[in-house]
C-alpha cells in the first residue's frame, strides 16, 4: 500500500473525518464511508433496586451516565442501554423485574446499581437469580458492582461469587468510622461541610503500568488503567462524597471461585485509592482503595469492575461539574465510556479493535506509507499515534496486549532481563511490534488495491492480529540473541 491508494486527497479525508469523530454524536453515512465496518454492538443492562432511579428521585438518577455512553464520540462501537429496576421505577425500561426476568442472555454488561443491605435478597437454587448472573460471567458477560457504605449494595451484589467479593461488607459505616473524601474549595482542599453536589472534585491516586522506554535509565514512562484513561490523559479526579464503601481484595482465591488458565490466575487488583480527608475521623490522611477490577478474560470468564461508592455516577454528584467545572465531567464521562468498552465480552473487544484498525487503514498517515517495506517498530508507532485519534491509548494498549497469547507470554517473559536500576521485569515495545507488523500484514494481504476496499470480514483482521503476535515475539528473540551474542563477545 502505498500513496497511491489515497481515496481522494489523504488530508481532506483525515480531516473531514476527524472534525465528525470530534462531534458528541458521531453519524456516518456508511455508504460514503463504505470501508467502515459496522461499529459493534454492545448491549448493557443497568439494574437497581430500592430507591435508587434512573431519572430523579433522591439522587437524581443516572441521566449524566446515560448520556454519556449513548453519545460515546466512536465509530468503532455502539452501545444499546436498557434500564430495569428490581421494583417500581417509571423512569426505567423495564420495572418489578427479578435478574432472571430479564434474559441476561440478550446483554453483554450487567451494571449492578444496588441499594438494599439484606442478606438472601437474591432468589438462590439451581434456577435462581444468582445461577443466572454466574452463568451470564462465566459465559464473558461483564459487571459492575457498586453501591455505597457499610452493606449497601450487598443485596445485590454480596452473594454472587467474585462479585461479592470485590467490594468491603460491611464497608466502613457513617461517623467518625467514615470514609470521608469531601473537599471544599475554601479550605486548601480539606474536609470543611459536607457539600457532594459542588464542583470541588477528590484527587485520586492510580495505579501506574510501566511503558517501554527506548532509554529506560533516563525515561520510564507509565500509565493507568485502560478504565482510568482520559482523552486528556489520566482521570485523576472523582466526585467527592461522605461516607464512601471500599474495594475488597480476596485473602485467598480457591479455583472454583477463581478460575485459571494456561497456569495464570487472574485476581482482584486495585487500580485506584481515595483519601479520608475530614480531620474528625478516625482514619484521617489514610487512602482506601475506589476502584477494583477483576480481568476475567485471561481466564475465559467475564471481567468485573468495583466501584466504592454509586455517587461517583449519580447525577446528585455531577451536576455541579456540569454548572462550574465542565473539565472534570468530561474526565468523569471517559470514565464511564471506558467501562462500558473495558467490560465487554473478549469477542466484543476484537471487533472493536478490528474496526479502529480497518477504519484508519485507509486513512493518511497509514494511507501514504509504504507498510510493506517499512520498519515495523517505527510503522508500529505511527499507527499508534494514528489509532489513538479515535480511541483511549490505554485501550489500545489492551487490545494490543490480549494479542499475545499464553504460549507466547511465556517466551516473552524469558526476555524481561535489565540493569537493576530499572527492576527486573523491564516493559518491552511489545505494543508498537504487533500493530506495526498487524499493519504490514494487512498491506501485503492488500497491496494490490488503489482505493479503500470494504470491510474483509473479523476472521481477517484477528488472523492478521494473531500472526502479528507471532511474529513480534519472534523478532524481540531475535533482537535479545543479538545483543546476548554482542555481550559475550565483548565479554
Amino acid at each position: 500500500m502505498s500513496n497511491s491508494h489515497s481515496i481522494r486527497d489523504a488530508d481532506a479525508e483525515r480531516t473531514d473525518f476527524e472534525t465528525r469523530a470530534d462531534t458528541v454524536s458521531l453519524d456516518i453515512d456508511f455508504e460514503e464511508w463504505f470501508w467502515l465496518p459496522q461499529p459493534t454492538q454492545v448491549d448493557v443492562v443497568l439494574y437497581a433496586d430500592g430507591s435508587i432511579h434512573f431519572t430523579g428521585g433522591g439522587f437524581q438518577g443516572l441521566d449524566r451516565v446515560i448520556d454519556a455512553i449513548d453519545n460515546d464520540p466512536w465509530f468503532w462501537v455502539d452501545f444499546d442501554l436498557t434500564t430495569a429496576h428490581r421494583g417500581s421505577d417509571s423512569s426505567a425500561d423495564m420495572s418489578n423485574q427479578s435478574l432472571e426476568q430479564i434474559q441476561l442472555d440478550d446483554y453483554d454488561e450487567l451494571w449492578l446499581f444496588g441499594y438494599s443491605s439484606a442478606d438472601e435478597f437474591l432468589s438462590n437454587g439451581e434456577d435462581g437469580e444468582i445461577s443466572a448472573v454466574e452463568s451470564f460471567m462465566d459465559d464473558g458477560g461483564g459487571v459492575l458492582t457498586t453501591g455505597d457504605h457499610a452493606n449497601l449494595g450487598r443485596g445485590l451484589s454480596g452473594a454472587i461469587k467474585r462479585v461479592g467479593e470485590m467490594r468491603k461488607y460491611p464497608a466502613p459505616p457513617t461517623g467518625v468510622e467514615a470514609n470521608t473524601t469531601i473537599r471544599d474549595a475554601n479550605m486548601d482542599g480539606r474536609h470543611a461541610n459536607p457539600e457532594q453536589s459542588d464542583a470541588t472534585p477528590q484527587d485520586i491516586r492510580l495505579k501506574e503500568y510501566r511503558l517501554w522506554s527506548s532509554v529506560p535509565s533516563l525515561f520510564q514512562y507509565s500509565q493507568p488503567h485502560a478504565v482510568l484513561c482520559g482523552p486528556d490523559g489520566p482521570i485523576d479526579v472523582f466526585p467527592d462524597h461522605q461516607h464512601e464503601g471500599e474495594i475488597n481484595v480476596p485473602n485467598s482465591y480457591p479455583t472454583e471461585q477463581w478460575p485459571s488458565k494456561a497456569g495464570h490466575q487472574p485476581q482482584v487488583e486495585p487500580i485506584a485509592w481515595g483519601e479520608i480527608v475530614d480531620p474528625q475521623a478516625i482514619q484521617t490522611g489514610q487512602d482506601f482503595p475506589i476502584v477494583g477490577v477483576y480481568d476475567g478474560h485471561r481466564a475465559d470468564v467475564g471481567r468485573i469492575v468495583a466501584d466504592s461508592t454509586w455517587h461517583h455516577w449519580f447525577d446528585i454528584n455531577l451536576d455541579g461539574f456540569a454548572a462550574n467545572a465542565p473539565d472534570v465531567l468530561d474526565q468523569l464521562e471517559a470514565y464511564f465510556r471506558n467501562v462500558a468498552v473495558w467490560l465487554a465480552p473478549e469477542g466484543a473487544q476484537r471487533r472493536m479493535r478490528n474496526a479502529l484498525t480497518w477504519g484508519n487503514f485507509w486513512f493518511d498517515p497509514l494511507v501514504m506509507l509504504d507498510p510493506v517495506n517499512a520498519d515495523p517498530f517505527r510503522l508500529g508507532g505511527t499507527a499508534r499515534d494514528a489509532f489513538g485519534r479515535f480511541a483511549p491509548q490505554c485501550t489500545i494498549t489492551d487490545w494490543l496486549h490480549r494479542v499475545i497469547e499464553p504460549e507466547l507470554r511465556v517466551r516473552l517473559d524469558e526476555l524481561r532481563t535489565g540493569p537493576p536500576e530499572i527492576g527486573p521485569e523491564p516493559p518491552l515495545p511489545i505494543e508498537e511490534l504487533v500493530l506495526g507488523e498487524a499493519v504490514r500484514g494487512l498491506s501485503e494481504q492488500f497491496s494490490d488495491a488503489d482505493q479503500a476496499v470494504e470491510f474483509p470480514g473479523h476472521e481477517v483482521l484477528d488472523e492478521a492480529y494473531a500472526a502479528a503476535g507471532e511474529q513480534a515475539v519472534d523478532t524481540l528473540s531475535e533482537y535479545h540473541e543479538t545483543v546476548t551474542d554482542r555481550v559475550l563477545e565483548l565479554g
